[in-house]
């Protein structure tokens, strides 16, 4: 009654619907596991509840959901908070991108019977955001490219604009060259805007494509460009976070980092080439506790002689100068227009080939890119380069720290690092990460996980998987096992299973009651529903069930 009272008086007041949904919601993380930037998301909290009832990517007369046809391409560009949920499992082949410029979403893959929902892209990308779009959370999504030799396209998803974005449980894969995206456009694009506070957690990125010309596979590249007096438009992408993911087969860059900062905490990355995690002049960023595990890729000479024939002797390489950029932005320790002198790194508790007990201070895994070239010494404008006593990169370049020992500043739910083998734990062996699960009617978790990421983990697990750019194409398929299942009942269609309903106090004859906060903690019963807890307050999350790696 005081939340119905208060919307009444602020939309009174003046105040637009998305301001009273801002205001009527505690702030509390997306789902009670999500940590980072990006996790004071909203989703489609207190919303519409969308069921998304075809696997057909547009149905003609049925642009908009209605409650006997709705597509994910409707749901998605349905305005207004929503909470998209799915009443089939299988493959949606998407013909052009989706675009999602409508704030206040939801995707829950988890609802999804079976073996859960693939989004494909024939070509080109899946899923794109753009405007003024904010307060997105993505979860238990496959989102893929059509598999083979350049047959996938450009990106599974390109961040183009947004903050309070997070991206859980989701697996991305086979796209061309980069398949993931957070790229700020230039000013010239009227629906382009800053980008910030994104969370990307427990996802699985693995294998790009890589035909003639390409440079290489990237996991997810964080950019954009010189637009702006001279100043890279990717410095207006800031606190991003990537935790607790699986990056696999792909020779390099697994994430490139073009960004005013970021942090990588807690990742395991395997079967890479070189040049692991590479960031770019002005970027400051936190690489802490995350496990890196060579794989075939390591020796492949292909992709040596390709990139400038370096092995892997550092697991992050940062470029202290960068063509084609004005001089003031080409080398650190110049003036700058707005006044930065980057970048800055962070290393702590990281374990990879060249630290492999993790013993070793976390320095001796860097390298610098660009310091070396023979055009920037000859311009005259690295003036000093400063090395440390322990190896590395240079720790001072023109008089400036490259090296910081402390964090970045913190959002209102950051992540607690743990230990590097302890994320390799939680990732690989515990299984906890992808699209690896679904809830069912009774509000628990169980297995949904395919046959690809199992692959992948299995992989990781026994140090197996392709050895080179024709190895990563060979296990690209077009085929994707469906097993069909079969959707819970919910009669009132408000999001939750009658079978939960009733045995949580609910009523499966009231369309309402999915929308009420029961016990107060933030979020509502749908919510509660979805992510395997009671809405009671009596319990905690119930932990996903069946998720353990089981290698064949």
């Amino acid at each position: 009654m005081n939340r119905l009272f208060f919307a009444l008086f602020f939309i009174l007041s003046g105040f637009g619907i998305s301001d009273v949904h801002a205001l009527l919601f505690a702030q509390v993380p997306a789902f009670p596991d999500a940590k980072g930037h990006g996790t004071a998301a909203r989703g489609g909290r207190g919303g519409r509840v969308l069921y998304v009832n075809t696997l057909a990517d547009s149905v003609p007369g049925a642009e908009s959901c209605t409650a006997t046809r709705c597509t994910l391409r409707a749901a998605v560009e349905t305005p207004g908070p929503r909470i998209i949920l799915f009443k089939v499992a299988g493959v949606i082949d998407v013909t052009s991108r989706l675009d999602v410029s409508q704030p206040y979403m939801t995707i829950a893959g988890q609802s999804a019977p079976g073996s859960g929902i693939t989004v494909r892209a024939k070509s080109g990308m899946a899923f794109f955001f753009k405007g003024d779009v904010h307060d997105v959370v993505i979860r238990f999504l496959r989102i893929r490219g059509n598999g083979g030799q350049n047959s996938g396209g450009n990106l599974a998803v390109t961040v183009g604009s947004g903050y309070n974005i997070v991206f859980d449980h989701c697996s991305f894969s086979w796209k061309n060259d980069t398949i993931t995206s957070i790229y700020r456009y230039p000013d010239s694009y009227s629906w382009a805007r800053d980008i910030r506070d994104i969370t990307f957690q427990r996802c699985m990125i693995y294998e790009g494509e890589t035909g003639s010309g390409v440079k290489g596979e990237t996991g997810l590249s964080f950019n954009g460009i010189v637009d702006k007096n001279g100043i890279p438009q990717w410095y207006e992408v800031e606190r991003i976070s990537l935790h607790h993911n699986l990056w696999a087969n792909m020779s390099h860059r697994l994430p490139m980092v073009h960004a005013k900062n970021a942090e990588i905490i807690n990742n395991v990355m395997y079967n890479f080439n070189q040049d692991v995690v590479s960031n770019k002049t002005k970027t400051a960023l936190d690489v802490i506790g995350n496990f890196f595990k060579t794989g075939p890729l390591a020796s492949d000479s292909v992709i040596l002689g390709r990139k400038w024939g370096r092995e892997i002797s550092h697991e992050f390489r940062t470029n202290i100068s960068q063509a084609g950029l004005p001089d003031a932005y080409q080398v650190i320790g110049l003036s700058t227009v707005d006044g930065t002198r980057g970048p800055s790194l962070y290393v702590a508790g990281n374990i990879g080939p060249s630290n492999p007990d993790g013993r070793l201070d976390n320095w001796v895994m860097t390298s610098p890119y660009k310091h070396d070239d023979t055009s920037v010494f000859g311009a005259g404008l690295l003036q000093s380069v400063e090395y440390d006593s322990v190896g590395g990169m240079p720790r001072r370049v023109n008089g400036v720290d490259l090296r910081r020992f402390t964090r970045l500043p913190q959002g209102p739910f950051p992540v607690a690092p743990e230990s590097a083998s302890a994320a390799y734990n939680s990732i690989v062996v515990s299984g906890d990460v992808g699209a690896s699960a679904r809830i069912d009617e009774a509000g628990r978790w169980v297995n949904a996980r395919d046959e690809h990421d199992q692959r992948v983990l299995s992989d990781t697990v026994n140090r197996t998987g392709p050895g080179s750019i024709e190895g990563i194409h060979s296990r690209q398929t077009a085929t994707i096992t469906v097993v069909a299942g079969t959707p819970w009942v919910d009669a009132d269609s408000d999001g939750m299973a009658d079978i939960w309903e009733v045995a949580n106090g609910l009523s499966p004859g009231n369309p309402s009651d999915g929308n009420i906060d029961s016990d107060g903690d933030g979020y509502t019963n749908v919510e509660e529903f979805l992510n395997g807890s009671q809405p009671t307050g009596l319990s905690a999350p119930t932990a996903p069930q069946g998720l353990r790696v089981v290698i064949p």
